[in-house]
């Protein structure tokens, strides 16, 4: 049997004792003396006996009172878990576990400070991202996502805006090193990140780099995912390797290509866009990456990954910091960048 709390059993008792009071009172229908608007039961009784009107209105008045605030309070403890602001959930984890049958839409979630607020939870993507690991179940919370193919959408600052080809893309736009974009997550804790990422190949973009492994570097041409600060960790790279053949700046797949920080691990995917044999500084807007389509023949294993477009990562500890997107080149504009066009993040 369900158990209602201290503080609404109280109240259901209030309003019983009010109603029990004007019970016992035996309020008269009518009376040749006086007019009792509020009698329960028809009996004759002196005028004196009767309570004056404006005593009954405020009783009555009171019991409609405590009635709405008892059902209003009812309706709160009953409703599902997240569905109202007095009733928050810990994550879209537990929104799920505490009914399987939740559509994804706004929750209201509490953070670790107390804060309560509202944020779209997603119950869909749970056959992307249950592969990853054993661990990952439904219900995750969406901070971000941009779709540069949605007219109405534009690109998140420091980012800069490219219509090329007839792609609507945002770039780096600084001269050389990284471009930040914080994904904030509120305070929410989460131990998981997953999501998806595209984009082009702008010029000679060179994958991973041999001269240097600091994670707070441009070791990638491409898009490194972390959270936290000092030190920064890792979540994902969206490397993009020169050519799709076989050389020292490709793909980490192909038979030459350079290897990632060990930081990194296994936690990546790398594309080329470019088949040929030389480079050139134009868009390679023929193929999307980290799509794992059209990876070519040298770098085939890069397309392998059967859960491409989508990536997942289960830290190792709990963390509310904040994800951090950096779009990374070690060269000037004119001679390589990134051209993204959508990506996506969750967190559980």
């Amino acid at each position: 049997m369900y158990a209602f709390p201290a503080s609404l059993r109280k109240l259901a008792l209030s309003a019983v004792h009010v109603l029990l009071i004007v019970l016992i009172l035996h309020v008269p229908l009518n009376d040749s003396n006086v007019q009792c608007k509020y009698a329960l039961a028809p009996t004759r009784i002196n005028s004196s006996e009767c309570p004056p009107q404006s005593q009954l209105d405020a009783i009555f008045n009171q019991i409609n009172a405590d009635v709405t605030t008892l059902i209003m309070a009812a309706q709160n403890c009953l409703a599902p878990l997240g569905t109202v602001q007095s009733k928050p959930a810990n994550s879209c984890r537990e929104i799920y576990f505490a009914n399987s049958g939740s559509q994804t839409g706004l929750y209201w979630v509490i953070n670790s400070t107390g804060a309560v607020f509202q944020v779209t939870c997603r119950f869909d993507r749970f056959a992307n991202f249950s592969s990853f690991n054993a661990n990952i179940t439904n219900g995750f919370a969406a901070f971000t996502s941009l779709d540069m193919s949605d007219t109405t959408q534009q690109c998140p600052s420091p980012l800069k805006y490219l219509n090329s080809s007839g792609l609507r893309l945002c770039y780096k736009g600084v001269s050389t090193s990284c471009a930040s974009l914080t994904v904030p997550t509120f305070g929410l804790s989460y131990q998981t990140v997953c999501g998806k990422m595209a984009g082009y190949e702008i010029g000679s973009d060179d994958g991973f780099k041999t001269s240097t492994s600091s994670i707070d570097s441009s070791y990638v041409d491409g898009v490194s995912i972390t959270y936290g600060k000092n030190p920064r960790r890792h979540i994902w790279t969206f490397a993009i390797g020169v050519y799709q053949t076989s050389h020292t700046n490709s793909c980490p797949c192909t038979a030459s290509g350079t290897a990632p920080p060990s930081f990194v691990g296994t936690n990546y995917y790398c594309e080329s866009g470019n088949s040929g044999s030389s480079w050139s500084n134009v868009l390679y807007s023929s193929d999307l990456l980290w799509d794992g389509k059209n990876c070519g023949d040298a770098s085939a294993s890069c397309c392998t990954n059967q859960n491409q477009p989508w990536f997942c990562n289960r830290l190792s500890v709990a963390t509310v910091g904040d994800v951090e997107m950096r779009i990374c080149t070690d060269e000037a504009m004119n001679n390589e960048d990134v051209g993204l066009q959508s990506f996506e993040f969750y967190v559980q």
